[in-house]
């Protein structure tokens, strides 16, 4: 930014919510985009239900229910082993910025979260995990299992006063979606996929945002809640599920992220 560079930041956009929003700030100041590669978002069926949430096609979002059953083994022995909030602060920061996406202009206010340790697992850190999400009149609800060796899936559902958007599949990459709508049952047609489509998307925003002279809607002040949403997710977990306001947790510990 100080060399006067458009910037993509890789995410987790920042471990404190100064350094957050004072990047957000400069930014501004040298009037440059700053972007946050949260690829998730520009998932086929996350960008559809985005577009459709945005469009008022669902009315006013109830719920949120979001469930990853998958396996995250593949880290053990890795660098990743060593991070014991593996599962919150580099995994499901995907989906609290898909929350923070679809509660569109309402704030999430508290989060409750829990992990453990699965029986058989391999990885190190905790791979099981609920969290749980309020915000006025809305409230999501995120699961993850990271030790599901068989039968994995993936499933988002989505309840508007108008219409429900259901997305399922056995990952991240083959997803069936569909909307319900009084008596109407629309299937949508999906092109792309997560890996490597996401990561097209996440750059392509800020390129044509470049372009087109506006603010790319994977920009980073919009990514700051997103942050605060993780960072009470994990604090709560490092308290026992207690609920925690989001945005009253300014600083990641390094314990928590680093290890020892």
């Amino acid at each position: 930014l100080n060399a006067g560079k458009h910037v993509l930041s890789q995410k987790p956009f920042a471990i404190d919510l100064d350094t957050a929003e004072r990047l957000a700030d400069l930014a501004d100041e040298r009037g440059l985009h700053l972007a946050v590669n949260q690829n998730g978002r520009f998932a086929p069926h996350v960008a559809y239900t985005r577009a459709a949430i945005e469009s008022g096609l669902l009315g006013t979002v109830g719920s949120i229910d979001l469930s990853v059953h998958w396996d995250h083994n593949w880290t053990a022995g890795t660098p990743f082993d060593k991070i014991p909030h593996l599962l919150l602060y580099d995994f499901a920061i995907h989906w609290f910025d898909m929350t923070n996406c679809y509660l569109g202009e309402r704030k999430a206010k508290t989060v409750s979260a829990q992990i453990q340790h699965l029986a058989g697992q391999r990885a190190k850190p905790p791979l099981g995990g609920h969290v749980i999400i309020q915000a006025d009149d809305a409230l999501a609800t995120l699961s993850f299992n990271g030790n599901t060796l068989a039968g994995p899936v993936d499933r988002s559902l989505i309840v508007g006063s108008n219409a429900t958007i259901q997305s399922i599949g056995p990952n991240l990459n083959e997803q069936q979606l569909t909307l319900y709508r009084d008596d109407e049952v629309l299937s949508a047609e999906l092109t792309g996929q997560w890996f490597n489509d996401g990561f097209a998307g996440a750059m392509g925003e800020l390129l044509c945002a470049i372009e087109e002279d506006r603010t790319p809607s994977n920009n980073a002040r919009h990514n700051i809640h997103s942050l605060e949403i993780a960072f009470a997710s994990i604090a709560s977990a490092e308290q026992g599920g207690q609920p925690i306001e989001v945005g009253s947790v300014r600083r990641l510990e390094s314990q928590w992220i680093k290890g020892t």
